[in-house]
């Protein structure tokens, strides 16, 4: 007895169709073609998330093994001028946060030093600014904003008409991710994947203002926050912004309360 598992049976079936073959050719052609399309054709899928190469020693690249694992959807991607832009626009701030920044501009000779401390929970952020006389004491919730000064018992009130993050900002003297995301891909001169003040950081250069002052700004992959920025005008340093490492814990109720107004 011959045993043929079935053969003899598929065998005939595709005599009896002989006239499909060219047509499973067509279909199988236009599926692979509408694939390609529907790959290429921006909106029609979601682009995978980006995850950073981590910094080693000569400027090359690499990922930890248990680290992509944990990521495997993800594309990593190499940061240059080219593509910093792009990668940047993918970070996310820390919703919560504390830190203290450390603000220096030199003119000539003069040199002025701020010191900076910055809480931050969801839509609230207090500030308090001191630069060795006084201290500027600025809360935001949400878009109202008290401004108060340690040497007045009066203080400011009203509502801030911009977006949060860029009034924040403003007051912490940082450059906002919005600069960063206009730059033209040619006022891009450097970037790179580096370390910077114990956070791994993206770093870009780029050509700014009607005067061309050179910046370097660094920012934190895990925090999404400026964790630096320099300026030049030609090979002098005129601006430079440090900051120590955020504490990413949620600040408590008391750090956001509105000042109130002094008795006569």
């Amino acid at each position: 007895m011959t045993r043929n598992d079935g053969r003899d049976s598929v065998k005939k079936r595709i005599r009896f169709f002989p006239h499909l073959g060219g047509a499973v050719v067509v279909i199988i052609v236009f599926i692979a073609i509408l694939v390609i399309f529907t790959l290429n054709t921006p909106g029609v899928i979601d682009t995978p998330p980006v995850i950073l190469p981590s910094p080693v020693t000569g400027g090359a690249t690499s990922v930890d093994s248990e680290e992509y694992g944990k990521h495997k959807d993800r594309v990593e991607i190499k940061v240059t001028a080219e593509t910093v832009v792009a990668v940047i626009s993918t970070l996310t701030r820390a919703a919560d946060y504390s830190r203290v920044i450390n603000v220096e501009r030199f003119s000539g000779a003069k040199t002025s030093h701020t010191v900076i401390n910055i809480w931050t929970r969801g839509q609230n952020s207090r500030i308090g600014i001191n630069n060795g006389v006084t201290t500027k004491d600025i809360l935001i919730k949400n878009d109202e904003i008290w401004i108060k000064y340690s040497d007045s018992p009066d203080f400011y009130y009203g509502h801030i008409n911009d977006d949060r993050h860029i009034e924040t900002d403003e007051y912490q003297s940082l450059i906002t991710y919005e600069d960063i995301a206009k730059l033209a891909g040619s006022g891009v001169t450097d970037a790179g994947y580096v370390d910077y003040n114990g956070e791994t950081c993206i770093f870009a250069e780029y050509i700014s203002g009607n005067f061309g002052y050179r910046n370097l700004v660094y920012i934190s992959v895990d925090t999404g926050l400026i964790m630096g920025n320099e300026m030049y005008d030609g090979g002098e340093l005129i601006y430079r912004m440090s900051s120590d490492i955020p504490d990413i814990s949620t600040p408590g109720d008391d750090v956001f309360i509105p000042p109130e107004r002094q008795p006569a």
